[in-house]
């Protein structure tokens, strides 16, 4: 009975439901037609060729329908069927209607399982990366980046072509990685901060 309630508040602001979620990607985690369609849906802009795990994708649309909700929580408690109410749902839609993730993934690029994509994040061409990962708030990584299991860059950091974040690796949020270097497994990198003038 909750399940069904919960659906049918999530459709009143037009959030992502889980039978999207379910068909966006096929066996070989490319993109469906539905998939593209879901991402732009959420603001996440897909070039050709990503592929991305479901599981991720889940994420985005789990982080985007809590960005959905409104406000006043107690609109969000209404039992009464659209059918009812043709307003209703024109009410509910224009609560938070122009919540998009901002998120550009560039093409060829390959996303593993359970990746978290901070809002406004960026992602260039054919970049690997890997499960559990996290690429927070406004971060940017450029071509061809690889970043390992759990590895973490924080907020505002931008990460040049051809860097190597190695399992566990965290890049300090603001923080500047040039192009070819290698973090090694575990290491926290602080080096070449943004806001330094001397970068």
């Amino acid at each position: 009975m909750v399940d069904r309630n919960m659906g049918m508040i999530k459709h009143l602001f037009n959030g992502i439901l889980d039978h999207e979620v379910n068909n966006a990607v096929d066996d070989h985690g490319l993109l469906t037609v539905n998939g593209e369609q879901l991402l732009k849906k959420m603001g996440v802009i897909a070039e050709q060729g990503l592929i991305i795990d479901k599981s991720t994708i889940r994420i985005l649309a789990n982080g985007y329908n809590e960005w959905k909700k409104p406000i006043n929580k107690q609109n969000f408690l209404f039992k009464i069927p659209v059918k009812k109410r043709p307003d209703l749902e024109n009410r509910m839609n224009t609560s938070r209607p122009f919540i998009k993730l901002g998120i550009k993934i560039g093409e060829g690029t390959r996303i593993g399982k359970d990746v978290y994509l901070g809002l406004g994040a960026t992602i260039g061409k054919y970049c690997r990366i890997s499960d559990l990962a996290e690429i927070c708030m406004g971060s940017i990584l450029h071509d061809r980046v690889y970043v390992g299991k759990e590895a973490i860059v924080c907020k505002e950091s931008e990460v040049e072509a051809d860097a190597q974040l190695m399992y566990g690796a965290i890049v300090a949020p603001r923080t500047l990685v040039k192009r070819n270097v290698i973090i090694l497994a575990g290491c926290v990198f602080t080096q070449n901060n943004k806001s330094s003038p001397n970068f």
